[in-house]
């Protein structure tokens, strides 16, 4: 038998980087580790039936309500999969997600170190790039050669989502972390019969 100690936990989760190892380990924490000594001994538990049988009871209801909730997960996962499109840009994403503000959806990326604006000037509209942070992980770029009549050819750059940066933005979204429209309804949804995919020029 394996103890796992609190620093063990720790460096699994920071290994994995997923919200979800990294809830897991809250849950660790706040229900584990801090409260060993209040664990209830096998012994204890033998001596008690009443209480071994309310332990009991209360492990199946969990379990029913972890697989329901895995199960809405895998219906999520496999709609996102199915609703990727290669070159999806995030406000394109975001208009599927219900309540979301795409007008600011860009700006709330760039706090978040997914881009930043290449241009020092305020006043001109941004030109988004994939800052490191998210490079390959969340976000790659699309580049697109232009030739405007009588001028020098030029190249313009798109960041667009990888399918890993769907699903982040989607657990995001579920944890109320996206900029929300005044109007939203307070509904969380995934709606992929509102999106369209952007015509390239």
């Amino acid at each position: 038998m394996k103890l796992w100690t609190e620093r063990g936990a720790a460096n699994h989760s920071k290994m994995l980087e997923t919200d979800q190892a990294w809830n897991y380990f809250d849950d660790l924490t706040e229900f584990y580790f801090t409260r060993r000594d209040a664990i209830t001994t096998e012994a204890e538990l033998l001596s008690n039936p009443a209480k071994l049988r309310s332990m009991l009871s209360v492990y199946a209801e969990n379990v029913e309500r972890l697989e329901g909730e895995n199960k809405t997960l895998s219906t999520t996962v496999d709609s996102l999969e199915k609703h990727f499109t290669k070159g999806m840009t995030i406000p394109a994403f975001c208009k599927s997600l219900n309540g979301v503000n795409t007008a600011k959806i860009m700006g709330w990326a760039m706090e978040r170190n997914w881009l930043y604006n290449e241009r020092k000037d305020p006043e001109k509209k941004p030109r988004w790039r994939v800052a490191s942070y998210a490079r390959d992980r969340y976000l790659t770029e699309e580049e697109n050669k232009v030739k405007p009549h009588g001028q020098d050819e030029f190249v313009t750059r798109t960041a667009v989502l990888l399918e890993r940066g769907c699903h982040r933005l989607y657990a995001l979204y579920m944890k109320g972390e996206l900029p929300m429209k005044k109007t939203w309804n307070g509904e969380y949804h995934h709606d992929k019969a509102i999106y369209t995919p952007e015509v390239k020029s």
